[in-house]
């Protein structure tokens, strides 16, 4: 597994925002920043705490990895924002994670 960087992080979260149709200022609400604040974030200037990648994760309904592994592709999946494609393979993705929950748990015993 590979992580990203502070530059691909912002890329992210600005991609999420701006699919949500919020304005930073909206979102750095959200997380009890200053407009300033999330303007550096979005640039990769300045890293989330693991606070603020909680909120942002919950924010927006996607796992925190999306905004921690490269090979994530972030996507909204709130009720009616995410395509059925998406939806479909969060649905996948879901239920593997699942299988490999329990499956550990009936190993374990």
């Amino acid at each position: 597994m590979s992580f990203i960087d502070d530059a691909q992080i912002g890329e992210r979260v600005r991609s999420l925002r701006l699919t949500a149709e919020e304005r930073q200022v909206d979102l750095a609400q959200v997380l009890d920043l200053d407009q300033t604040a999330m303007s550096r974030i979005e640039a990769g200037t300045r890293s989330l705490t693991a606070r603020e990648l909680v909120l942002l994760s919950r924010h927006y309904g996607v796992a925190t990895a999306t905004f921690m592994e490269a090979e994530r592709e972030p996507a909204l999946l709130r009720q009616g924002e995410a395509g059925s494609d998406q939806a479909d393979e969060a649905l996948r993705v879901f239920h593997r994670n699942i299988d490999a929950y329990f499956g550990a748990r009936a190993l374990a015993r």
